[in-house]
């Protein structure tokens, strides 16, 4: 198959490569943006399409668009230094954080006060990420039940550890470190892409 040559005095847009690969430019965007929405072939022929012609994506620009940060929230224990110090908990931020950037994602690492009222909910509505990785402090009940509360409305949430009453998404927290962060990471973007597809039916 031969594609149409561009010339090379006018930096390449986004409709460039959509004409070339007979789609729309949404489509396009999906597609080099790695959405499950867009069949694999079609993803791969669209990049290859953009690689050969030297397309490099506006990431700033394409966030925006899709009101996307590429990020994802890892919000840790309030309740003080002596926790963060915890080898445990090191390790499994460390696994997290690969876990995460293996998908193409960065982590922003955050700390609330878990004892404020809304503190989590004022995390969701700052929109600094897509999505959020939780390791509470499973000994505070009030920080259950703002995380219960919490995932009536917020899907992309995902909690290291379950109680038996629990209303979110959480994973059995164990001494095996990298398993329990890929399976939490996995649950994740799984619920990013449930809500992706939500979106995109309305």
């Amino acid at each position: 198959m031969t594609t149409e040559t561009l010339s090379t005095t006018a930096p390449l847009k986004m409709a460039d490569i959509a004409r070339m690969a007979g789609v729309s430019v949404s489509t396009v965007s999906r597609a080099l943006a790695g959405s499950p929405l867009i069949p694999k072939p079609l993803r791969d022929k669209i990049a290859a399409i953009a690689e050969e012609h030297g397309y490099v994506v506006n990431q700033a620009a394409r966030n925006l668009r899709l009101k996307r940060t590429r990020t994802i929230g890892l919000v840790l224990p309030d309740d003080g230094d002596r926790k963060l110090r915890d080898p445990h908990l090191l390790s499994m931020m460390g696994a997290l954080t690969q876990a995460v950037f293996k998908r193409g994602y960065e982590l922003l690492v955050l700390k609330t006060p878990a004892k404020r009222q809304g503190a989590l909910k004022d995390l969701v509505r700052s929109q600094r990420f897509d999505g959020m990785l939780v390791l509470p402090d499973t000994a505070a009940q009030d920080q259950h039940e703002a995380l219960s509360d919490l995932a009536r409305y917020y899907a992309p949430l995902v909690v290291w550890g379950r109680l038996p009453d629990q209303s979110y998404c959480g994973v059995e927290a164990s001494t095996a470190t990298d398993e329990n962060a890929e399976e939490m990471v996995d649950l994740l973007f799984q619920r990013l892409s449930e809500d992706e597809k939500a979106k995109a039916v309305k």
